[in-house]
């Protein structure tokens, strides 16, 4: 072969297969060794988007990336900016043949089918092959577009969100839903407010045929269809400009007016000053507003009427009831 400058050599068709040798310097004499078998191999740059790459073996093999004990992280997403395929980060013991064996800490990250492909998968961390975590691929949303941590979609076919094995722990005291308003009032927490003959909230005593509580502090809410994002559609991404995300959260605050949190069950203070334990709390006609009064002995219309009976007196002197709906 003529002696000939690496610039007038013909560029090699890449990716490398990793076969290639290369001509090295080892312990002062010239050697070859496979482009495979470099210390550093198959990471390099994306010529479009300057993302660094991580290139794997065949298809058939299952190690795409090792690293040493250490934390780490990675993503793969195809042209679409998506996840494809299966993305599994194995322990020492575990296989990708069998992602809950004993003693492994696996991630796996994948698409698939609805409700039984894992999404999101942590597994195989005790000898009883657990399931700490999984998140499965859902096919429909339905969740509220207010802004939270976390939002999770359901199973069509099922109507399930989240199966668990255990309690669900949460701060809050009771349980609320959301009540629609029959007009535009404020009404404030502990407020007792009034339900009209359509279902509906009212501030007006003459309207009410019973009588609630605005929850504080819940623990649950149900209702919660009157910011779905079926109805207003998803929250804008990041690339969405500034006007777009204010014109959305603006659109869902009017949404969000129309509706009031009302305790169902459970312990909420409620804006009545000077009861004691034991008492019964009662709406009365506040010159036709609703309001509520403390009661020792309630005649039967009186405490069928009542939203609860008094069990403590909060530091700010507001008596704290265990709800009763009327």
């Amino acid at each position: 072969m003529a002696d000939a400058k690496i610039s007038a050599l013909t560029s090699a068709t890449t990716p490398l297969a990793g076969t290639e040798v290369l001509p090295i310097v080892q312990s002062g004499a010239t050697v070859k060794v496979a482009v495979d078998n470099l210390t550093v191999k198959n990471i390099r740059s994306n010529a479009t988007s300057g993302l660094l790459q991580v290139v794997g073996p065949a298809a058939a093999s299952t190690r795409v990336m090792t690293t040493p004990d250490a934390n780490f992280s990675a993503a793969r997403i195809d042209a679409g900016q998506t996840f494809v395929g299966s993305e599994l980060f194995n322990g020492a013991t575990g296989t990708t043949s069998d992602p809950f064996s004993s003693g492994a800490t696996q991630v796996v990250l994948r698409g698939g089918t609805s409700g039984t492909t894992s999404v999101f998968l942590i597994g195989g961390l005790t000898a009883y092959y657990a399931i700490p975590f999984q998140s499965n691929v859902c096919d429909a949303n339905g969740f509220n577009a207010a802004a939270t941590a976390n939002v999770m979609g359901y199973h069509a076919a099922t109507g399930r969100s989240l199966n668990a094995g255990g309690t669900l722990n949460a701060v809050g005291l009771d349980y609320a839903e959301y009540m629609t308003k029959a007009g535009d009032f404020t009404v404030a927490k502990g407020d007792v407010v009034g339900v009209n003959a359509q279902g509906k909230l009212t501030n007006v005593f003459a309207d009410a045929v019973s009588f609630v509580v605005k929850s504080t502090n819940p623990s649950y809410v149900g209702g919660d269809t009157w910011g779905s994002v079926d109805q207003i559609g998803l929250r804008p991404n990041e690339e969405a400009t500034q006007a777009e995300k204010d014109a959305y959260d603006a659109a869902l605050e009017v949404v969000r007016q129309q509706v009031d949190r009302i305790s169902f069950a459970g312990q909420v203070p409620v804006n009545v000053l000077g009861a004691t334990a034991g008492q019964y709390i009662i709406a009365i006609n506040d010159n036709g507003a609703i309001k509520g009064q403390a009661v020792s002995n309630p005649t039967f219309e009186q405490y069928q009427q009542a939203v609860g009976k008094v069990i403590a007196v909060e530091q700010d002197g507001r008596a704290r009831i265990i709800v009763k709906v009327a």
